[in-house]
Protein backbone atom coordinates (compact mmCIF):
# COMPACT_ATOMS: atom_id res chain seq x y z
CA UNK A 1 0.00 0.00 0.00
CA UNK A 2 0.96 3.45 -0.79
CA UNK A 3 3.32 5.58 2.03
CA UNK A 4 4.53 4.68 5.74
CA UNK A 5 3.77 1.51 6.41
CA UNK A 6 2.90 2.50 10.37
CA UNK A 7 0.37 4.39 8.76
CA UNK A 8 -0.70 1.39 6.69
CA UNK A 9 -1.46 -0.42 9.88
CA UNK A 10 -3.24 2.51 11.37
CA UNK A 11 -5.45 2.68 8.50
CA UNK A 12 -5.75 -0.71 8.17
CA UNK A 13 -7.28 -0.98 11.95
CA UNK A 14 -9.80 2.00 10.91
CA UNK A 15 -11.25 0.25 8.09
CA UNK A 16 -11.35 -3.16 9.47
CA UNK A 17 -14.01 -2.18 11.81
CA UNK A 18 -16.18 -0.89 9.22
CA UNK A 19 -15.26 -3.33 6.33
CA UNK A 20 -16.10 -7.12 6.80
CA UNK A 21 -13.82 -8.43 4.91
CA UNK A 22 -10.92 -6.37 5.92
CA UNK A 23 -11.79 -7.02 9.19
CA UNK A 24 -11.14 -10.79 9.11
CA UNK A 25 -7.64 -10.15 8.26
CA UNK A 26 -7.31 -8.80 11.61
CA UNK A 27 -8.26 -11.01 13.54
CA UNK A 28 -5.68 -13.82 13.16
CA UNK A 29 -3.44 -12.07 16.66
CA UNK A 30 -6.01 -13.09 18.75
CA UNK A 31 -7.26 -16.39 17.71
CA UNK A 32 -4.72 -18.19 20.31
CA UNK A 33 -6.45 -16.59 23.26
CA UNK A 34 -9.79 -16.81 21.93
CA UNK A 35 -9.33 -20.77 21.70
CA UNK A 36 -8.53 -20.72 25.10
CA UNK A 37 -11.17 -18.43 26.35
CA UNK A 38 -13.53 -21.18 24.55
CA UNK A 39 -11.97 -24.14 26.94
CA UNK A 40 -9.15 -25.51 23.95
CA UNK A 41 -6.49 -26.79 25.98
CA UNK A 42 -2.71 -27.12 24.88
CA UNK A 43 -3.31 -24.68 22.15
CA UNK A 44 -0.51 -24.46 19.24
CA UNK A 45 -0.34 -21.80 16.60
CA UNK A 46 1.90 -21.50 13.51
CA UNK A 47 1.84 -18.60 10.84
CA UNK A 48 3.18 -19.10 7.52
CA UNK A 49 4.49 -16.40 6.14
CA UNK A 50 3.85 -15.71 2.03
CA UNK A 51 5.73 -12.87 0.28
CA UNK A 52 5.57 -12.13 -3.49
CA UNK A 53 7.97 -9.20 -5.02
CA UNK A 54 7.88 -7.22 -8.10
CA UNK A 55 7.65 -8.17 -10.99
CA UNK A 56 4.42 -10.05 -9.87
CA UNK A 57 3.24 -12.94 -12.02
CA UNK A 58 -0.63 -12.56 -13.60
CA UNK A 59 -2.35 -14.88 -10.78
CA UNK A 60 -0.47 -12.51 -8.09
CA UNK A 61 -1.77 -9.23 -9.37
CA UNK A 62 -5.38 -11.07 -10.00
CA UNK A 63 -5.73 -12.57 -6.40
CA UNK A 64 -4.86 -9.08 -4.06
CA UNK A 65 -5.90 -6.92 -6.63
CA UNK A 66 -9.27 -6.80 -5.65
CA UNK A 67 -8.30 -6.78 -1.87
CA UNK A 68 -6.02 -3.52 -2.04
CA UNK A 69 -8.80 -1.90 -4.03
CA UNK A 70 -10.72 -2.75 -1.63
CA UNK A 71 -8.87 -1.63 1.08
CA UNK A 72 -8.02 1.54 -0.83
CA UNK A 73 -12.14 2.36 -1.61
CA UNK A 74 -12.60 2.37 2.43
CA UNK A 75 -10.18 4.21 3.03
CA UNK A 76 -10.94 6.81 0.72
CA UNK A 77 -14.42 6.70 2.07
CA UNK A 78 -13.29 6.90 5.43
CA UNK A 79 -11.63 10.38 4.74
CA UNK A 80 -8.61 8.85 4.99
CA UNK A 81 -6.48 11.41 2.26
CA UNK A 82 -2.90 10.03 2.39
CA UNK A 83 -1.39 10.44 -0.95
CA UNK A 84 -1.27 7.37 -2.88
CA UNK A 85 -4.80 5.80 -2.34
CA UNK A 86 -5.80 5.78 -5.81
CA UNK A 87 -2.62 3.72 -6.98
CA UNK A 88 -4.40 0.40 -5.72
CA UNK A 89 -7.86 1.57 -7.53
CA UNK A 90 -6.02 0.60 -11.30
CA UNK A 91 -3.64 -2.35 -10.73
CA UNK A 92 -2.47 -1.13 -14.75
CA UNK A 93 -1.89 2.47 -13.45
CA UNK A 94 2.04 2.82 -13.23
CA UNK A 95 1.65 4.00 -9.36
CA UNK A 96 0.60 1.21 -8.72
CA UNK A 97 1.57 -1.55 -6.45
CA UNK A 98 1.15 -4.00 -8.78
CA UNK A 99 3.58 -2.44 -11.75
CA UNK A 100 6.09 -0.27 -8.94
CA UNK A 101 9.40 -2.07 -9.57
CA UNK A 102 9.93 -2.34 -6.06
CA UNK A 103 6.71 -3.82 -4.90
CA UNK A 104 5.67 -6.33 -2.25
CA UNK A 105 2.88 -7.74 -1.12
CA UNK A 106 2.73 -10.09 2.01
CA UNK A 107 0.87 -12.00 3.94
CA UNK A 108 0.38 -14.02 6.69
CA UNK A 109 -1.79 -17.11 7.53
CA UNK A 110 -1.92 -18.82 10.72
CA UNK A 111 -2.99 -22.11 12.09
CA UNK A 112 -4.10 -22.94 15.96
CA UNK A 113 -4.88 -26.58 17.01
CA UNK A 114 -5.73 -27.37 20.41
CA UNK A 115 -7.86 -30.34 22.56
CA UNK A 116 -10.85 -29.71 24.01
Amino acid sequence: MPGNPAHERAAGRTIGSEAARISTVLRTRDLYRWMREAGINAVRQRTVLIEHFAPFTADVRAYYAPAFAELAAQAKKLGLTSAGWDAPLDPARPESPFTHPDGYVSEGNVLAVGTA
